[in-house]
């Protein structure tokens, strides 16, 4: 039988990946919809850059948000905005209402995004705390992968890329009832506010902050038009360019979940974050030459590596914080920078590609990586500072 602590988990990681879902759902349509209103390549990547905008203005208030009204009422605020935002956008005819909506949507992210890894925190004991992190470290990979793979399926189902919509808003309205009714909070009440000052005097912190900036930029330059690449380029169809994509964040999630049981038994999260930036950036120079027969295994070991790096981050980050409340405002602004990477990405990367091609973007995936590794260089010298020093 399942446990409490993990029947919780279990609700609140499944609600993650839905609500996750809003901010991908549209890299599967995007010629759709492109040419249902309208839109250049530019204006596409801003619907992205807008949910990214309203994940960054949420995301260091969520952490206030989260300590006032518990994990409980954050998760169901969270899929009343997810919901809201889902119902406007199935309804939008036009370029700014859908705008509005993301932004909408965006806000829901931003909540789960800091409830979510904190957790494994506040209901796992020390020894336990590896695995949940390392499972829900990929929720945005899984709900990538969901995404993708049922997003044509949907719109051939019902001969609408609003079927979209409405599937995941129907998705919402049942989590919110099981979040209702299965959904507990955590026995520790925290009245104190988070110490703002204390994190952001925290070095590591903002290392760890810049590492997802630079996992935010790379990934999104990429796979932001990856499926798009693959339709033009190699003349895939829809389902198998989505199919591809995806793989990318299926090997993320797994990559995630072997870096969270790695970290349980000892293995020192600088080190993968490293290993994970330096594997990237030789990755990256063959994102568009890629032979057609080896797209999947690419994107898988792609995916992987990048995934390494992800759940250390919101380890570490909590790691270092001396209280939950610290913890997380630690997560949220790691969070932060890792929005104000997507928010940059899709619209640099998305601008290269019309001016320069599908192999300029390369340079702009490669600074994502270098970024990462760079940060993880940095954790690995400041670790070994702090044992000199002891």
């Amino acid at each position: 039988m399942i446990s409490k602590k993990w029947r919780i988990f279990i609700c609140i990681f499944v609600s993650g990946i839905c609500i996750a879902m809003n901010q991908f759902k549209l890299i599967p349509i995007n010629q759709e919809l492109m040419a249902s209103m309208s839109l250049s390549r530019t204006q596409a990547g801003m619907l992205t850059t807008a949910f990214s905008i309203s994940e960054a203005v949420i995301i260091l208030p969520a952490a206030l948000v989260l300590c006032r009204l518990r994990e409980r009422a954050t998760t169901l605020l969270a899929l009343a905005f997810a919901l809201v935002g889902t119902v406007m956008g199935g309804f939008a005819d036009h370029f700014a209402l859908l705008i509005v909506s993301r932004i909408i949507e965006g806000a829901g992210v931003a909540l789960i995004a800091v409830v979510l890894p904190t957790i494994p925190v506040r209901y796992f004991s020390d020894g336990e705390q590896g695995k949940p992190m390392g499972i829900q470290a990929g929720y945005i990979s899984l709900a990538v992968l969901l995404i993708f793979n049922i997003a044509v399926p949907l719109k051939n189902l019902f001969h609408t890329i609003k079927s979209i919509w409405f599937f995941t808003g129907a998705l919402y309205v049942i989590l919110m009832l099981l979040v209702f009714f299965l959904v507990e909070d955590s026995g520790q009440q925290e009245d104190e506010r988070p110490r703002y000052g204390a994190v952001a005097k925290n070095g590591i912190v903002w290392i760890l902050a810049f590492c997802f900036l630079g996992i935010g930029f790379r990934d999104l330059s990429y796979t932001n038009w990856s499926a798009d690449f693959f339709k033009e380029v190699y003349q895939l169809r829809d389902a198998a360019s989505n199919l591809a994509t995806s793989m990318s964040y299926a090997g993320l999630w797994l990559g995630s979940l072997l870096s969270g049981f790695l970290f349980d038994v000892g293995i020192k999260s600088e080190h993968l974050i490293t290993v994970s930036g330096g594997c990237l950036i030789f990755l990256g120079i063959w994102c568009f030459t890629i032979p057609i027969g080896l797209i999947i295994p690419f994107m898988l070991v792609t995916g992987f590596v990048m995934g390494l790096g992800v759940s250390c981050v919101y380890m570490k980050a909590s790691a270092c914080s001396t209280s939950k409340s610290d913890a997380a405002f630690a997560v949220a602004l790691a969070n932060l920078f890792l929005y104000i990477g997507y928010f940059l990405a899709p619209t640099i990367s998305g601008a290269v590609i019309d001016t320069w091609g599908w192999t300029a973007d390369t340079y702009a995936v490669e600074v994502g990586s270098a970024i990462i590794l760079c940060c993880g260089l940095l954790l690995i010298i400041m670790e070994q500072k702090r044992k000199n020093i002891n």
